[in-house]
C-alpha cells in the first residue's frame, strides 16, 4: 500500500501558478510588441506610397508638357523642333495651374522652394501656401540629343530622424 503526502502539493501549485502567469505575460508582451511594430510599419509604408506617387506625378507633369507641345505642333502653332518647348535642362519644380489645368516647370531656390504643401482639399501641391508636408520634390531634366530627354523626379523626406529618398527616372522621346 502506498501513502501519498499532500504537504508538498501547495508549494508545487504556487510554482505552477507563477510559471503560468510568466508565460501569459511573455505572450501578451509579444503581442503588444508585434502590434506596435505593425502600426509603425504601416505608417512608413503609407509615407513611402505617397512619396512614390509624388515622384510619378513629377514625371507625368513633364510628359504632359511634352504631349501638349505635340498637340500644338499638330495644330500648326509650334514647329516640330519645338517638341521640348518649356522643358529646359536643370532642376525644376512642377506647378499645376488650377485655372487651365496645365503643368509648368518653375525654377528657383531657397529652403522651401521644393517643399510640397497640402491644400485645404487634401491635394499635394507645390504652393507656398497651405499646410507644409515632410516631402520635397525636384525634377531634373537632361537633354540627350535632339530627340530624347532624361527626366528624374526626386522626392526627399525626413521621418523619425532618418532621411529618405525616392528617385524615378524616365526617358521621353520625340516620336513625331
Amino acid at each position: 500500500m502506498r501513502i501519498i503526502s499532500h504537504q508538498n502539493q501547495k508549494g508545487q501549485s504556487l510554482i505552477e501558478t507563477i510559471v503560468a502567469i510568466s508565460i501569459i505575460i511573455i505572450g501578451l508582451f509579444s503581442v503588444f510588441a508585434l502590434a506596435s511594430f505593425s502600426l509603425s510599419s504601416q505608417g512608413a509604408s503609407k509615407t513611402q506610397i505617397i512619396a512614390t506617387n509624388l515622384a510619378r506625378e513629377g514625371i507625368e507633369a513633364v510628359r504632359n508638357i511634352r504631349d501638349s507641345n505635340w498637340l500644338a505642333i499638330d495644330a500648326g502653332v509650334l514647329l516640330p523642333s519645338d517638341w521640348w518647348k518649356d522643358i529646359d535642362e536643370g532642376y525644376w519644380r512642377a506647378e499645376l495651374k488650377i485655372g487651365n489645368r496645365t503643368w509648368q516647370l518653375v525654377s528657383g531656390g531657397g529652403e522651401n522652394f521644393y517643399r510640397i504643401t497640402l491644400d485645404p482639399s487634401s491635394r499635394y501641391l507645390h504652393w507656398l501656401t497651405g499646410e507644409d508636408t515632410i516631402f520635397y520634390r525636384k525634377i531634373y531634366i537632361d537633354r540627350i540629343g535632339n530627340n530624347q530627354i532624361k527626366v528624374q523626379s526626386i522626392v526627399d523626406w525626413v521621418e523619425r530622424g532618418r532621411s529618405h529618398n525616392i528617385t524615378l527616372e524616365d526617358r521621353l522621346y520625340n516620336w513625331e
